[in-house]
């Protein structure tokens, strides 16, 4: 669309910085409420929630919870969701059906109501938030409060203790003994038989000692905010709950809101113990108040729209602490964090507002995404996993609807093409898209085409590379000389040649997060699924078909065992079913370490790496902390399918249900990622032992010569020893391992940061999966050569010139057309039986994800390497995007 008469004016550039390494934010100004109301995409959201939920609260187990949702801008309310709990306590059942005006405790969440107090009385120039508390209370004891201002109490950061009265150990086990403590009496504890005072509160303190010098380092207190109420009674000559209802909740038109227990009538009352009836006292600031998602949707109203205007002091939505996370920080009293990994176009950050609170029976949460203008209620009475799972369901979901309608609305407001009024050539195009938000596409400034005549000058910030010009939005409004008011924006030149990369999982075969990827999990499985009916199939199909079973089975019958002229051992452990197994399988792999002809002992002799590392892999996949408890740990189980039903069938299989079962594939942040893929420390670095007992040592002694070095006897012992490598990994896993971490104890060097425990797992794991590499590099290397020496060489290599007779083909290469074929000779099917197995976790290998070659890899270390690869890429990626994400948080 072309608007000849609209003046180009340059304030676009008044702000102009280069950014090569993020996502600028804010990309757009929030959406009006009547656009999100208006938006098809919003609404679907909603409905995809609802249904979501109504799964999710069918489930027996939370057939005493209630719940209520509700989701609010700053100035309407969008929608909400209320569920009522069908089993509730006959006696006392509370609200018939809970609605938007059925009252829980929000515990916690009135901190928010305390800090906007103490903000209103700093506006009012009563305190400043940056006295010392010392000045409003009458402190005393060990603690330094003339180091501590309201704003670091505010913060979290005053590192005075966590609890007073309710919490103390002694209430819940008066017998300390009992403990390994030594006696106490009850002489510290608050004597609060009614709800304790601040007098008693005052008191308590003035014996207690500090957890950190005061701005030192963050941690929650309940007592931060006691402390901030009685300052706010001290100051304003009023009680607490008197000077918020006055100030807060009556002007807000929060009117079921009180301090005061309402009639059960209209209360959400959980089965069991809960604090419906508890009275804080002194302790009101930090939990005592009733409220409901209606009351708290017009407080989140009132926050969203004056968080930067209630003082010129102060931002309220600033982080003031640092948390135990690298993305998570304390506001006053916000709990912020921050994530990359919620939008699927784009690794822009998008910052959550967030208050949380819990007492016995309830659990409360209000969230606010001020880049969106949106706010969220969430309350829950009944068992505590419910919250969790509500907020996951909900704020996914809304966030991604919500970046689209944004989106959207960016583009149907300000994209266009845009000219200045005659003479001047002068021409601005306007383009949006998902990962670029508003950019300029192109700008032409009296006949001068600005991204050309601007990439020299700008070469030492680009490195000569393309760049982009993209519009953030000031948040600010301008007006001219006509009166007319625009919104103005900042032009942020970007890097387009270096996009940043998200980390990508295998597990095998899942990038995270999968819960934003629905398809390509579907995808996977479609494709494992049929690469496991494909491995059935040319495994038994196959050797149905072309005689195979039936031969063993004559081989089984004989009275000298194949390859040999010996007797045929039945009797190895004394245990029938045990005996009757050994006996059907050692024929299987006497025929192939002793009687094959040139090209199946060649493929026998590599299959031993990569067979090797495959089960290596997969013992480390069953030891990661995401597997635990999942079909994947059962590493003996699986083990003993791997080594009797075939590669090409079992692993297809395992994937398969590894993808859908294991939490690994769900994971939804490279953090999350982090703690579910990693291994312990001792698993990691018993493994290659417990490979080498298990796996090697038994492979080796029954490839040994025979009958030059293995007797009869021990030839057939070793391959029956060999059938059970599973078994033997599992047990010396295990006992090492509990070995080692009993000695440990958990002693030693800990690492807090995320990023630091996932360098410290990829270090432990990089030796492993160096190791694993070099064992597929020397047996394929090795084997491949003599495949493919030219005639010259072989007169070269005596060794290599006893294999004249065989190529790559014959070798490496299945039959065609697919069988079932006529079988030549028994070692040929047996042959046959294990190339599938090597063509279909070639295949596997391919679907890997990331950026490994699988083609590359399997010329130069077979598909097992290829897989290595795509696993040590996986950890790596987890690393630098924790990395990254440290750094940008620094």
């Amino acid at each position: 669309m072309l608007y000849p008469t609209i003046t180009i004016t340059l304030i676009l550039f008044a702000a102009q910085t280069y950014a090569a390494c993020y996502d600028p934010s804010p990309a757009f100004l929030p959406p009006k409420s009547s656009t999100y109301r208006d938006s098809p995409i919003l609404n679907d959201a909603f409905k995809t929630i609802t249904a979501s939920l109504d799964r999710l609260i069918a489930q027996p187990e939370f057939d005493t919870s209630s719940f209520s949702i509700e989701v609010t801008t700053s100035t309407h309310s969008l929608w909400e969701l209320h569920h009522t709990a069908r089993d509730k306590d006959p006696e006392r059942p509370g609200a018939e059906k809970v609605t938007g005006e059925s009252v829980y405790r929000v515990a916690s969440i009135i901190k928010a109501f305390t800090a906007l107090a103490i903000i209103q009385q700093h506006v009012a120039g009563n305190l400043s938030i940056d006295d010392t508390i010392d000045q409003y209370l009458d402190l005393g004891g060990d603690i330094q409060w003339s180091d501590i201002t309201l704003r670091t109490v505010a913060s979290q950061l005053s590192g005075i203790p966590r609890d007073f009265a309710m919490s103390d150990i002694f209430y819940g086990f008066p017998d300390a003994v009992s403990l390994g403590l030594p006696p106490v009496s009850d002489e510290g504890v608050p004597k609060c038989d009614s709800p304790c005072s601040g007098d008693d509160l005052l008191e308590n303190l003035a014996i207690r000692q500090p957890m950190w010098p005061p701005k030192h380092k963050s941690s929650y207190s309940n007592i931060n905010f006691d402390l901030l109420g009685l300052v706010v009674e001290n100051v304003t000559g009023l009680g607490y709950a008197e000077y918020v209802e006055q100030a807060i909740l009556r002007p807000l038109g929060m009117d079921s809101s009180s301090f005061i227990k309402p009639d059960d009538t209209v209360g959400v009352l959980p089965s069991g113990f809960n604090y419906w009836d508890y009275e804080g006292g002194v302790q009101r600031p930090t939990g005592g108040l009733y409220s409901t998602t209606s009351d708290m949707s017009k407080f989140l109203r009132h926050v969203l729209a004056t968080h930067n205007t209630l003082s010129p002091q102060l931002n309220w939505f600033s982080p003031g602490s640092y948390s135990e996370s690298l993305s998570s920080y304390y506001g006053m009293p916000w709990e912020i964090y921050r994530t990359s990994s919620m939008l699927p176009s784009t690794l822009r950050p998008v910052t959550f507002i967030t208050k949380g609170g819990s007492l016995p029976g309830y659990f409360t949460y209000v969230i606010m995404a001020p880049d969106y203008d949106l706010g969220i209620s969430i309350f829950t009475a009944g068992p505590t996993d419910l919250l969790d799972l509500i907020r996951e369901a909900v704020t996914v979901t809304l966030l991604r609807a919500a970046e689209e309608t944004a989106q959207r609305d960016l583009n149907d407001r300000y994209t266009g093409i845009f000219a200045a009024a005659a003479p001047l050539n002068s021409t601005l195009v306007l383009t949006q898209s998902d990962t670029k938000a508003l950019y300029i596409d192109s700008f032409i400034s009296n006949s001068t085409v600005i991204l050309e005549a601007w990439q020299g000058p700008l070469s030492s910030l680009t490195q000569g590379g393309p760049f982009r010009i993209q519009l953030v939005p000031s948040l600010s409004s301008r007006g001219d000389d006509a009166g007319r008011k625009g919104e103005p924006s900042m032009s942020i030149m970007t890097d387009a040649a270096t996009p940043r990369k998200r980390a990508k999982s295998v597990t095998f075969a899942t990038p995270p997060p999968s819960r934003e990827n629905t398809a390509f999990r579907s995808r996977t499985a479609l494709i494992l699924g049929a690469l496991t009916l494909s491995g059935a199939y040319v495994h038994f199909y196959q050797s149905a078909g072309n005689g195979l079973f039936e031969t063993l089975g004559e081989l089984v019958k004989g009275e000298t065992f194949p390859g040999s002229n010996g007797e045929f051992k039945r009797v190895f452990t004394g245990i029938k079913p045990l005996d009757t197994y050994l006996t059907t399988f050692t024929p299987f792999f006497g025929i192939l370490t002793h009687r094959g002809d040139d090209s199946s002992y060649l493929f026998w002799l590599w299959m031993i790496g990569q067979f090797g590392v495959q089960w290596i892999l997969f013992v480390m996949e069953s030891l990661r902390e995401g597997n635990k408890g999942t079909i994947a740990s059962y590493i003996g189980l699986v083990g003993f399918m791997f080594q009797n039903f075939g590669l090409a069938t079992v692993i297809p299989a395992f994937l398969l249900i590894s993808t859908l079962t294991s939490t690994i594939s769900r994971a939804s942040s490279p953090t999350g990622l982090m703690n579910l893929i990693k291994v312990h420390g001792i698993d990691l670095n018993i493994l290659p032992f417990s490979f080498f007992l298990a796996y090697f040592v038994p492979t080796v002694c029954m490839m040994l010569p025979y009958p030059a070095i293995n007797s009869h006897s021990s030839w057939q012992g070793w391959i029956a020893t060999w059938q059970f490598f599973p078994l033997y990994t599992v047990t010396f896993q295990w006992l090492l391992a509990s070995f080692f971490k009993a000695v440990d104890q958990g002693k030693g060097f800990k690492i807090k940061s995320d990023e630091g425990k996932m360098v410290a797992y990829f270090w432990h794991a990089r030796p492993l999966y160096i190791g694993a590499i070099f064992i597929c590099a020397v047996f394929h290397v090795n084997v491949l050569a003599i495949c493919l020496l030219p005639e010259w060489l072989m007169e070269i290599f005596p060794i290599a010139g006893t294999y004249r007779n065989v190529s790559f083909a014959s070798v490496f290469l299945p039959p065609v057309p697919l069988p079932p074929f006529e079988s030549v000779s028994v070692v040929r099917s047996l042959h046959t039986f294990l190339i599938w197995d090597m063509v279909v976790l070639w295949r596997r290998s391919a679907r890997l994800g990331g950026a490994t070659d699988a083609e590359w890899f399997t010329i130069i270390t077979g598909p097992s390497g290829a897989f290595v690869m795509a696993m040590w890429e996986r950890d790596s990626a987890v690393v630098e995007l924790l990395i990254e994400q440290a750094m940008k948080d620094k």
